[in-house]
């Protein structure tokens, strides 16, 4: 079940998300990394030695921030479930008491 917070970033993986999703998050966070990392490696090759001291903090960086941006999105989506839960559960017992 997609839930607002999953349009913003839609968990960083572009998957619906679940609150079991680190391991994808983790997944897709350093699985960017290593793609921009041989991007990078392909800018060295044709570009200067400068390059790699440029190349892999940022493949460091991009690759957590992926990954935290996942987890918070997973996180916040399960805050949303529960709220979405104890909003049916209130609805049903008002429906219930308004039968009896």
């Amino acid at each position: 079940m997609t839930v607002p917070y999953a349009k913003l970033f839609k968990g960083a993986t572009g998957f619906p998300l679940q609150s079991s999703g680190m391991l994808k998050d983790l997944w897709f966070g350093w699985g960017l990394g290593v793609f921009i990392w041989v991007i990078g490696c392909f800018v060295l090759v044709f570009g200067s030695w400068l390059m790699l001291f440029v190349c892999i903090p940022v493949v460091v960086c991009v690759s957590f921030v992926c990954w935290v941006l996942g987890i918070l999105c997973d996180v916040l989506a399960s805050f949303q479930k529960k709220k979405e839960n104890k909003n049916e559960e209130l609805i049903l017992t008002f429906k219930n008491l308004n039968i009896q």
